[in-house]
């Protein structure tokens, strides 16, 4: 059983694989709360006290908030809008707003700016319900010794953050500052105070920065304009060195030159193919003879255009009247005499164009040639200067990265003295704080609700330490599951151990009668209808149930300790024998300690051992009651007897029980305990059946197990365990069966009492 099932008294075998029913759980629950109702009270009644006391101690503490708004990172006046303005602030941003308004530095100097050193709530620790509370209690053993400024201070600031509670709202940028302090105006001056002193924190960061960068910014600003200067002068030097020159357009001279070049020397290569290609035609018209009105107009002359017209105009003439006339009319011989001239005319000027046409060819070719030399020239001059354009290129892009970065540090610098001149928060306060109505502590119900719950969970957890610490059997279930015996009866308590009731009962003179009283073992003749005599009666059926040797019945009755009850057990189970009318001996076994002797044969001087020794006959020593006609064996020793166990291992002990058992219908033996000695070893011949007594509430588990495991033999013969001295009403708060066992309505009708 492991410690929950223990604890809940829940047997494993109940449910397959430790599995609780729910009406298991709250029966068990139900039942630890009775046994344990004590230890929950006073836990709960002393964690009420301390809220009770601490309410009444403690001095009210009003709460007052301010709310600011972080909004986004503000564009400067008269500066250039950044594109990371329109950037939303992330988590992380506002977390780390809301560390530094919980920072000492804050604290520090709201502290300053308020003069709270000199004001005994912040530095005696008063200004919140323990620190009161606590300065209170240790105010009565010692006097306070005055305190330096240091100390002070420090004390003042570590209240300002002790009693400062600063969170974000929601998922919102809206940030919330709570000041507690027992004076309700001033938790709303230092909230307030608190807000101011982190946006003015915020401008003179921003203007301690924008100061030390306008610093760097001017030392670096003079160094990139010193550096852009020489830059510019080496390459103006460079220029003179390699007689570099440039048009307005940042381009060479050399170079252009070169481009004017190429492009007048494809001019003249045009005209050089124009004046070909025109003295090519003349040439080919004078070659081929064509006549005058085969002429095109690709020659341009208007000598010839005319010429070509008249030529034209007569042949058309001449063709008219030789049609009209015939060919050898006058007029037709003259217009053919005209077309010859006509045609003369055009060959001469074909042959003046063709000399033209000549000339234009042959200066054409002369530019022609001049253009391809300059540019021979003008392409040699550009080679030579390559070489020192690279270079020049290198200082110009040198000086121009130098002077773009001096512009750049410039206008960042004119921006940085302007932010410095006049800078913004990012930070806002959109609600002021007001001096509390009510205060805000401590909160008296949820004191109290507090109390109650903490103690409950303390008397949960005490009374479960309880249940697990105890180790004692408290049910049947735990006999069971621990020693593995049936639980035969459960005995409860006849009476008070220390209130026995007396009897007195009138013995016939000259007989030796057993003693009635003192023992709550005669119950069972005194109130045969209580439960105590049931459970008797349940040890006998489970007895007689069992197989014996012939002749009489020898039931032997031990336990783990002393004082567990198998003394009254045994003689409640001969006495309930004997009043059936079977003939019945009680045998006082326990040799060394003969508890039984004591208690119903006070007188005896004589008993078993002067028996076994011949000393005496067994008539002598032996008691009998008139009443119930319950005969007694006592044991009577003067001094302590040591080898008890050699006692029942001898052949007269197994002679007189031989004669006993001849004699009687049962023989109850009351042996001596398993653990302090071995006598029960010794009596495995003499014994038919065995009963185990444990003690409710008393006998250890590891205690019984151990005696158990100690005598082996025992087991072959153990009919069952007995739970003695059972407290029921107590029992029932560990079994709930026991009261619907026990206190049941239908009991009483057949004559139960208590």
């Amino acid at each position: 059983m492991n410690s929950v099932d223990r604890l809940l008294n829940i047997r494993p075998h109940q449910q397959p694989e430790h599995l609780i029913s729910p009406s298991q759980l709250v029966r068990a629950t139900i039942g630890f709360i009775k046994r344990r109702i004590l230890i929950i009270g006073a836990a709960v009644g002393c964690m009420l006290l301390l809220g009770i006391v601490y309410i009444v101690n403690a001095p009210p503490v009003y709460t007052a908030q301010t709310r600011i708004l972080i909004d986004k990172p503000q564009a400067q006046i008269l500066q250039p809008q950044s594109p990371f303005m329109d950037m939303a602030l992330d988590v992380g941003t506002i977390e780390s707003q809301v560390e530094l308004l919980r920072s000492e530095t804050i604290a520090n100097k709201v502290a300053q700016q308020l003069k709270l050193q000199t004001d005994p709530e912040f530095t005696t620790g008063t200004a919140s319900p323990l620190g009161s509370l606590k300065r209170k209690i240790f105010g009565y053993f010692s006097t306070p010794e005055p305190l330096s400024e240091t100390t002070l201070n420090r004390a003042a600031v570590g209240t300002v953050r002790g009693n400062t509670r600063v969170y974000r709202v929601g998922l919102t940028y809206v940030i919330a500052i709570e000041y507690s302090s027992i004076d309700p105006r001033r938790a709303a001056e230092v909230a307030d105070t608190i807000a101011n002193v982190y946006i003015a924190d915020q401008l003179s960061a921003k203007f301690d920065a924008a100061q030390r960068a306008s610093v760097w910014m001017q030392q670096r600003i003079t160094e990139l304009r010193e550096q852009a200067s020489t830059a510019e002068r080496m390459v103006v030097e460079y220029k003179t060195k390699n007689n570099i020159v440039e048009d307005g357009g940042g381009r060479l001279l050399d170079r252009q030159q070169l481009a004017e070049i190429n492009t007048q020397l494809i001019l003249a290569r045009s005209q050089t193919a124009e004046a070909r290609a025109r003295l090519n035609r003349v040439r080919q018209i004078l070659e081929s003879g064509v006549s005058g009105a085969t002429v095109t107009d690709q020659l341009r002359s208007d000598v010839v255009n005319a010429l070509r017209s008249r030529y034209l105009d007569v042949v058309a003439r001449e063709s008219d009247w030789s049609r009209r006339f015939g060919r050898d009319h006058l007029a037709a011989v003259n217009a053919r005499n005209q077309i010859r001239e006509i045609e003369i005319s055009i060959q001469s000027e074909l042959k003046r164009l063709e000399e033209v046409y000549t000339s234009d060819l042959d200066i054409a070719r002369k530019r022609e040639e001049d253009m391809q030399a300059n540019l021979e020239k003008a392409v040699s001059l550009s080679q030579d200067s390559n070489e020192a354009q690279v270079t020049l290129n290198e200082l110009q892009s040198s000086a121009q990265s130098l002077r773009t970065l001096y512009d750049t540090f410039l206008r960042r610098y004119m921006e940085t003295i302007q932010q410095q001149s006049f800078p913004i928060s990012d930070a806002r306060v959109i609600s002021r704080a007001e001096p509390p109505a009510g205060p805000s502590q401590p909160k008296k119900k949820l004191i109290l609700l507090g109390s109650i719950f903490a103690g409950l969970m303390l008397g949960l957890g005490l009374g479960a330490a309880r249940d697990l610490a105890d180790q004692a059997f408290r049910s049947p279930e735990e006999i069971e599951n621990d020693l593995h015996l049936d639980c035969l009866a459960i005995v409860p308590k006849a009476l008070d151990q220390d209130g026995v009731k007396k009897t007195s009962r009138r013995n016939k003179p000259g007989e030796f009668q057993i003693a009635s009283g003192g023992t709550p073992a005669w119950t069972v003749v005194e109130k045969p209808f209580s439960r105590f005599a049931e459970a008797i009666r349940s040890m006998k059926l489970s007895v007689d149930s069992t197989p014996h040797s012939s002749g009489a019945r020898v039931i032997g009755i031990t336990s783990s300790l002393p004082g567990e009850g198998k003394s009254t057990l045994s003689t409640a189970l001969a006495l309930l024998i004997a009043q059936t009318g079977a003939k019945t001996l009680l045998v006082d076994g326990d040799l060394r300690n003969p508890t039984l002797t004591r208690t119903l044969s006070r007188k005896t001087r004589s008993g078993i051992l002067d028996v076994l020794k011949d000393a005496t006959k067994l008539k002598e020593v032996m008691w009998s009651d008139s009443e119930t006609g319950l005969s007694f064996l006592p044991c009577y020793s003067s001094s302590p007897l040591s080898h008890s166990s050699d006692v029942f291992a001898s052949e007269k002990v197994s002679e007189l029980f031989h004669a006993l058992r001849a004699e009687y219908q049962y023989i109850i033996v009351d042996l001596s305990p398993l653990a302090p000695v071995v006598d029960v070893r010794a009596t495995y011949r003499l014994i038919d059946s065995y009963l185990f007594v444990v003690e409710w509430g008393k006998t250890k588990r590891e205690v019984a197990k151990y005696a158990l495991e100690a005598t082996p033999g025992l087991r072959d013969k153990l009919v069952g365990a007995v739970l003695s001295k059972a407290d029921l009403r107590a029992m029932s708060r560990y079994d709930s069966n026991v009261k619907d066992y026990f206190f049941g309505k239908s009991y009483k009708s057949y004559g139960y009492t208590d």
